[in-house]
């Protein structure tokens, strides 16, 4: 899923130019074609029938580059918005649990460890990176992001969680490889 939603880069590219906020070129072309034909690799070793993750793992993707669009169309004249949609998130989220699902109460280990590893970190990263979208070098930060995935996985296969296969690797270094070449450039 973490491969799917990290085309968001590569979608940036794609979207950006039909915006008019990137020169798109014939590199730009390949590199969304490999990026979304890694997706297609990955998704054909390892799905086994999770086509409504694999998608749900697209759409976020797709938030996350609607987001960075907007930062970058915006700038910092779009001021703080981060904060209020992630409040409102959060908001719909709670609302959407409760109608939908069961509540389970973790036990206080158990919720201080996600919050710990989970919450915490991905809300000061999210942070970062809107920081970093308005003061810093966007571009620099985008080259950066493609090699989380293959990082992720193979920190994932290293510690024995996900099997190494040819469709995972070949995948992973496909869209990462897509997000090399798309590097887009602001007009």
């Amino acid at each position: 899923a973490n491969l799917v939603a990290y085309l968001w880069p590569v979608m940036v590219v794609g979207s950006g130019g039909i915006l008019g906020l990137f020169r798109l070129r014939a590199r730009h072309f390949l590199g969304l074609g490999l990026g979304f034909a890694g997706a297609a690799v990955v998704l054909g070793g390892t799905v086994a029938g999770s086509w409504a993750g694999a998608g749900l793992a697209l759409l976020s993707g797709a938030s996350w580059a609607a987001y960075c669009l907007f930062r970058l169309r915006e700038g910092a004249a779009a001021g703080d918005v981060l904060a209020a949609a992630c409040g409102v998130s959060a908001i719909l989220c709670l609302g959407f649990h409760f109608a939908i699902e069961t509540t389970v109460l973790p036990e206080p280990r158990a919720l201080l460890a996600a919050v710990g590893v989970g919450v915490a970190p991905l809300a000061l990263a999210n942070f970062a990176w809107d920081r970093g979208m308005r003061r810093g070098d966007s571009q620099l930060l985008a080259v950066m992001a493609y090699a989380t995935p293959l990082v992720g996985v193979l920190l994932l296969m290293l510690v024995g969680i996900a099997a190494a296969s040819l469709n995972l690797l070949a995948g992973a270094l496909m869209i990462v490889g897509a997000g090399a070449i798309s590097k887009g450039e602001r007009r």
